[in-house]
């Protein structure tokens, strides 16, 4: 990042686990080194000198430091005497707000026999661990020193696990391993090794106090499940299925369709979490060339999906006590993954890696789940542009540990989406804010950060995209963890309301009639409801009862906002009666509610959680009379 994209994420988020602002305008004083010491313990980190919050103001701005030489000088050799032993950093000067300030990036030091400490102050009371935007001292200061462990053998994947035993080892997840290696390469120096020569090669097991012990990666590849509790209780995968395409707040169990708990070892792991989610896949009819098989075909390959959970499996944090939650929408999937990237967010699919998980990484690569040519993103680009869907979107949360990976599964230029954007012609978009704002109303909003992701761009030129999009009244600008995020505005959501085409709820540039109260669904060309609420209304008759009518509306509503025209043509009642009688009920009930102002033509009603609520404990009876 550049000095000046680094005093945007100060006045977005402020400082945190890996960003700090210091003035130091004439030297470094003792806080510096206690930073540079707590960054390089714990995952590295960005200080930006010459900067401070403006007076008055939560506001950072640039301030400048005297002598920028001098500062670089006094922290090169800081780096070099004041801790136990020498690290480097990567230090540049930035002009900014015509202020020469320093930035100064401190990597994370490989994992040693002991931390990083400070020298006079001594071990550990020399040793700053970083917490949140504090550098905490002598804090999480770990045993590594009584494992006396080589540096070469300490990255985490690799670290014994003293309490563990080689019976915890099942030989069923070593033949799956041998057998998928030997399908690849019928010629691989597996054949006929010895097991526990093969599992020390993976790096499975290691010798420590004269005696063969299994490794956190050898658990997490060979483990049974008792021991994958045990050792790793949130080394798993969850599945959760969502009605609709909003997350519910505060939600209990019965609001979702399905829940799956995945928790198994990394090769079936990889296997079943993929075929689950391909199950859930939208599909398309294809028929054989002779015209007699007729199937259903999933519209994403299973290559996509697999390559996003082993990337997610392969690069997830494995310190974090979060596991890998994958969330179906009904137009996408979201993979939220404990820990954060290694790479910044516009390199991702530059052929830019690294790895967390080296033996992790080697062994996916041996099953030939994973390739070792930082392609993978690349790869996942391609494939979701040959189907017309539209870029991944990703999101680096640094302060709550998250990288989360969302593929919409929607076709970017489908006809829905093709007559909505173009309600937007006066405003003469470009075609990648055109997009974008398809993107947009995809996901009801979206960082900047994501957008970094999207056109692989910095973090001004993406500023710069959204807030032409801002400009126009499109969107709305928020702060949040993750950086300035954007929402659709009522201009986006109900284009109708500021002048464009009458409909804004639907998404598509249907022209109703004003006076049409039961105008036939056809007439006026509103998109298909969902299979389960289309069975509903078949079975719709004059004198249904009301509970029947009632699913059906706070369903269609849940499904997405509709005007009371079109909840009038979908259930073919009088527009009149629906919002007098059967609405008015539902309003009163907090069953429904309005999206936007009670008085404008452009009203329209959505579900509430109460509403969803009813729903799931209300099944329509399709015998009784009444409304």
């Amino acid at each position: 990042m550049t000095a000046e994209e680094i005093i945007e994420q100060l006045n977005a988020v402020g400082e945190h686990v890996t960003l700090e602002a210091k003035t130091a305008s004439k030297a470094i004083g003792d806080a510096l080194p206690e930073t540079i010491c707590a960054f390089a313990n714990t995952q590295g980190g960005i200080l930006i000198l010459g900067v401070a919050k403006e007076k008055n103001s939560l506001f950072y701005k640039a301030v400048g430091v005297d002598d920028a030489d001098a500062i670089q000088q006094q922290i090169a050799s800081c780096c070099k005497t004041t801790f136990d032993s020498a690290i480097t950093v990567q230090m540049r000067p930035e002009i900014v707000q015509g202020k020469c300030v320093v930035v100064v990036e401190v990597r994370q030091r490989p994992p040693q026999p002991r931390h990083l400490f400070i020298k006079r102050r001594g071990y550990p009371d020399g040793v700053y661990i970083r917490v949140g935007a504090a550098d905490e001292k002598g804090f999480g200061v770990d045993q590594l020193e009584d494992q006396k462990e080589p540096v070469i053998e300490t990255q985490f994947d690799y670290q014994i696990l003293p309490d563990a035993s080689m019976s915890e080892l099942e030989t069923s997840a070593i033949r799956r391993y041998t057998s998928a290696k030997m399908e690849r390469d019928p010629f691989s120096d597996v054949a006929g090794m010895p097991d526990l020569e093969l599992i020390k090669g993976l790096g499975a097991a290691r010798e420590a106090g004269g005696k063969t012990v299994p490794t956190r990666f050898g658990i997490l590849a060979f483990g049974g499940t008792n021991s994958l509790r045990e050792h790793f209780p949130f080394a798993r995968v969850d599945i959760v299925r969502v009605p609709g395409c909003q997350w519910i707040p505060d939600p209990g169990q019965e609001d979702f369709h399905e829940t799956f708990e995945f928790r198994e070892t990394l090769q079936k792991l990889v296997h079943d979490v993929a075929n689950t989610l391909i199950s859930y896949m939208p599909r398309f009819p294809v028929t054989s060339h002779n015209g007699l098989i007729r199937q259903d075909v999933p519209k994403v390959q299973g290559r996509i999906i697999r390559e996003v959970i082993v990337n997610a499996i392969m690069h997830r944090s494995y310190r974090e006590q979060s596991q890998i939650r994958i969330v179906c929408y009904d137009n996408r999937i979201e993979v939220q993954n404990p820990g954060t990237s290694l790479v910044e967010i516009d390199q991702l699919g530059n052929n830019v890696s690294r790895n967390r998980n080296p033996r992790i990484a080697s062994y996916l690569h041996d099953l030939g789940l994973a390739e070792n040519k930082a392609s993978g993103i690349g790869t996942l680009r391609r494939k979701m542009n040959q189907f017309g869907f539209p870029p991944p979107v990703f999101l680096n949360d640094a302060i709550n540990s998250k990288f989360t990976a969302t593929l919409i599964l929607r076709s970017l230029h489908s006809k829905e989406n093709d007559a909505w954007i173009d309600q937007f012609s006066p405003l003469e978009l470009s075609d990648k804010d055109r997009d974008l704002l398809v993107i947009i109303r995809e996901l009801n909003g979206i960082a900047s950060m994501s957008v970094r992701s999207i056109y692989l761009c910095t973090e001004k030129e993406s500023l710069e995209r959204l807030g032409r999009l801002e400009s126009k009244g499109l969107l709305v600008r928020h702060q949040r963890s993750t950086g300035k995020y954007f929402s659709p505005s009522d201009a986006m959501l109900y284009p109708c309301s500021h002048g464009w085409s009458r409909d804004s709820c639907l998404g598509t540039s249907i022209t109703p009639s004003p006076d049409a109260n039961t105008t036939p669904i056809d007439v006026l060309d509103l998109p298909d409801p969902p299979p389960y609420i289309q069975r509903q209304i078949d079975l719709l008759r004059d004198r249904s009862s009301r509970v029947h009518l009632t699913w059906i509306i706070l369903s269609l509503c849940d499904w997405r906002a509709l005007q009371p025209f079109a909840i009038s043509a979908y259930v073919k009642r009088d527009q009149e009666f629906l919002r007098t009688v059967i609405i008015a009920d539902l309003l009163r009930d907090d069953l429904l509610a309005i999206n936007g102002n009670r008085l404008s033509p452009t009203l329209a009603y959505y579900t509430t959680q109460a509403g969803q609520r009813w729903l799931v404990s209300n099944v329509p009876d399709t015998t009784d009379s009444g409304a």
